[in-house]
């Protein structure tokens, strides 16, 4: 775990977010996504799916988000899990464990980060 992000904030954040991150962030431990590399691929998950899940993961894995008063989905900290494949979106994979059970669920695919509704007890879940 590292409580002091100072120096470890990742790239490519505006100058407010480093300073957000750089000051709440922490990063905790996570498990590497290559324990399961060979078995995703036993699975049929294709290798670069995997390593746009590892490249994802040594980037942002464990940055645990602190809640927001005013909002709290979104994931609890970043983690990359459960690739599966959309025949309209392609693969895609979950990007980090969910705060609390909701609608929607953050995801990570070919065309970056992006929310997607959840299916709920069988129906669609409807924006509020």
């Amino acid at each position: 775990m590292n409580l002091h992000l100072i120096d470890d904030v990742p790239g490519g954040l505006t100058r407010r977010a480093r300073s957000f991150v750089s000051a709440h962030g922490i990063k905790v431990d996570t498990k590497p996504v290559e324990q399961h590399r060979q078995w995703w691929l036993e699975r049929e998950v294709p290798g670069a799916v995997i390593d746009r899940m590892a490249a994802y993961q040594e980037r942002w894995g464990g940055l645990l988000l602190p809640p927001a008063s005013q909002y709290d989905g979104g994931p609890k900290y970043l983690d990359p899990a459960s690739p599966e494949v959309s025949t309209s979106e392609g693969w895609w994979f979950e990007a980090g464990v969910e705060r609390t059970a909701g609608q929607e669920v953050l995801q990570s695919g070919r065309h970056g980060l992006r929310r997607q509704m959840r299916f709920l007890r069988g129906l669609r879940a409807e924006n509020s």
